[in-house]
């Protein structure tokens, strides 16, 4: 399956590649054609790359290493030693995908330059955020993994709303997923992770209505069925 999903696409890039750019006049009405061409070419080609690494969900970036504790068909149990990860928190009665997008700036910005030390970090996955019932309201936390050369000393963020977190060894059951991390499509997936679970006679881990951790390892081009997506439930 592997090999034909990538012979397609390498047949598609080649398609687009060979695309008579000098043939597009600037006032033209096909330059909207030819920026489509563009788009859809970028996102072929990073769907290559995704399945020419279709076992590196990190994709080469740095992601927090972990032990693989059981594995089945429907969740896995993973334990992670203790990291560095820089995050921001935004609480209320729902996030709106401009909050969303806020979070995730704070934190662009932060590896970015906006730290004391006005270094570039490289980006890295996956980008979680813990969910927590805080009284009659939730608390959302964007976080971004640390990379591992500044993980003994992350360079201190000068957002006021971004903070250096480290958590402490963490035990996690895991269920992977494709497409998209909708609000809907999260809850199903923990509650599909959560059945699975009952059904092995497995309770050991916190209820989702007060805590739960979900995450994206693949970049906005990425097409949706290679995407790569996790829900986590913290083990007790």
């Amino acid at each position: 399956m592997k090999v034909s999903i990538l012979v397609t696409l390498l047949v598609v890039v080649a398609s687009t590649s060979a695309y008579p750019s000098n043939s597009i006049n600037v006032s033209s009405p096909k330059k909207t054609s030819r920026t489509w061409f563009s788009m859809f070419k970028k996102v072929v080609t990073k769907a290559v790359q995704k399945v020419m690494n279709w076992n590196d969900k990190c994709h080469g970036l740095d992601c927090p290493e972990y032990e693989k504790k059981k594995s089945t068909d429907e969740y896995e149990l993973r334990c992670y030693p203790s990291y560095a990860w820089v995050g921001t928190s935004y609480t209320g009665d729902t996030l709106s995908s401009e909050e969303r997008k806020d979070m995730f700036m704070r934190l662009f910005h932060y590896i970015s330059g906006e730290n004391v030390d006005k270094i570039k970090i490289k980006m890295t996955v996956p980008v979680a955020t813990k969910v927590e019932s805080v009284g009659n309201q939730t608390r959302w936390t964007m976080l971004f993994f640390v990379p591992f050369k500044h993980q003994t000393s992350p360079p201190k963020p000068t957002n006021s709303q971004v903070a250096i977190v480290r958590l402490p060894k963490t035990c996690v059951y895991v269920k992977s997923f494709s497409w998209f991390t909708s609000e809907d499509r999260i809850h199903r997936k923990i509650e599909e992770l959560e059945s699975a679970l009952k059904k092995d006679d497995i309770t050991d881990y916190i209820d989702p209505e007060t805590a739960y951790i979900y995450g994206g390892y693949d970049s906005p081009w990425t097409i949706p069925f290679l995407r790569h997506n996790e829900v986590w439930l913290v083990q007790n």
